[in-house]
């Protein structure tokens, strides 16, 4: 054997299924997915009973449906009664996540502490940083004067 033939022996790499001759013809590997269902019109109460059972999380529901997320959030937006039970499973997800954080602050969590003070006592003046707002919500007035008549901004 040649000294060329044996380095180019050398450099191929094995084969394998990806660079087999069967994979040059042309023939692809079959992607594995999960099977949908064929396109269908969903009643509103199944889009409903699914986003409670998934807590309002559309990605798990359309996995439960075997649709397109795209099908969940259309329903959400034209039916207001699937909006509200998706809003509905949305708070009570937050209700125990608040019913966990309680748990933890009286345990005396300290992160919990920091977390509850820096998210919920921010009207108190806990927190990182203040929002400051003028009645009922609305912005801030303030007049500025520069070297000449009073501006208000």
């Amino acid at each position: 054997m040649s000294e060329r033939a044996k380095a180019k022996k050398k450099k191929s790499p094995p084969r394998t299924s990806s660079n087999s001759p069967a994979r040059a013809i042309g023939k692809k590997k079959k992607k594995k997915t999960k099977p949908k269902r064929p396109s269908r019109e969903f009643k509103d109460i199944e889009i409903i009973e699914a986003l409670l059972k998934c807590d309002g999380l559309v990605m798990f529901t359309a996995k439960k449906l075997r649709c397109d997320r795209s099908t969940v959030y259309a329903r959400i937006k034209k039916v207001p009664a699937v909006a509200a039970a998706c809003e509905e499973a949305r708070n009570c997800m937050l209700d125990e996540a608040e019913s966990h954080l309680h748990k933890l602050l009286k345990q005396g969590d300290f992160e919990a502490l920091t977390y509850y003070l820096d998210r919920i006592g921010r009207q108190r003046g806990y927190g990182k940083s203040q929002e400051i707002s003028g009645p009922g919500g609305a912005p801030v007035k303030f007049t500025l004067a520069l070297g000449g008549a009073p501006k208000s901004v």
